[in-house]
């Protein structure tokens, strides 16, 4: 990933107030702007026959109209599905495939972009692993998770791989967690980036990442308090906002 000075801008789900959520085009579009985000967040599903599918919700029916759920669903059953967010785009990006982890990851790796990649299930985090330590790129991506058990997963497969904890409402107790994971981010909902917590975050050792921030003022907001990195919907807005706001 590349670190600007903070606040990083992670793109959420690619870039996904103009193109359908944890898409290809997503992606692409997210790693065009100018300048790119420090990484793009995606959220990986697991089928039933191991296959690492990016899209947010176990069942399909918001983004490709199925009724299918990924975790109940061969990759060879989901393969032909599209993921156009008709609901929110119509049939603008009616072409636009379901992809696969490792497509997005091809993506990255041409733009020389990371990702951030949220996984669900336990046994999500230790196939991300897999796949991660298989392509040589433990040291390019980050795996986030509100759930602990994803990302010690993910380490036994990968050891040394970055972790990030997402934790709705932290509190300091949640740290020593983070710290026992070998978390270097904690991810939290951006109501809950209370000054306290990011100071007593960055005492332990800790990066802040927020999310899903929108608003210019909020992020002005998150920047004086000293959060690190803050994920959104509209990153180029969002930035070019906040920087006429400085002036």
């Amino acid at each position: 990933m590349k670190l600007s000075d903070p606040p990083h801008w992670i793109a959420h789900r690619g870039d996904s107030a103009h193109y359908p959520e944890n898409t290809l085009s997503a992606v692409r579009a997210a790693f065009a702007l100018d300048p790119a985000p420090s990484c793009v967040e995606i959220d990986v599903q697991l089928t039933r026959d191991g296959q690492l599918v990016v899209v947010h919700d176990d069942e399909l029916a918001r983004t490709t109209g199925s009724a299918r759920k990924v975790s109940e669903s061969d990759w060879d059953e989901l393969k032909d599905l599209r993921a156009g967010f008709a609901e929110k785009f119509e049939q603008r990006f009616a072409e636009e495939p379901l992809p696969r982890l490792a497509e997005v990851l091809d993506l990255a790796a041409e733009a020389d972009g990371g990702i951030m990649i949220e996984v669900k299930p336990r046994a999500a985090g230790a196939a991300v692993g897999r796949l991660l330590q298989e392509r040589g790129e433990v040291d390019r991506h980050l795996v986030a998770s509100f759930e602990p058990a994803a990302l010690a997963a993910a380490e036994e497969e990968a050891p040394g791989v970055r972790k990030l904890l997402l934790i709705s409402q932290p509190v300091e107790a949640d740290l020593a967690l983070a710290e026992d994971l070998g978390a270097t981010i904690l991810g939290c909902h951006h109501d809950h980036a209370t000054p306290e917590i990011v100071a007593a975050a960055h005492a332990a050792g800790l990066y802040v990442w927020t999310y899903t921030g929108n608003d210019a003022a909020r992020a002005a907001t998150l920047k004086q308090r000293g959060v690190d990195g803050i994920i959104s919907d509209r990153v180029g807005e969002l930035r070019a906002e906040l920087a006429a706001g400085a002036q």
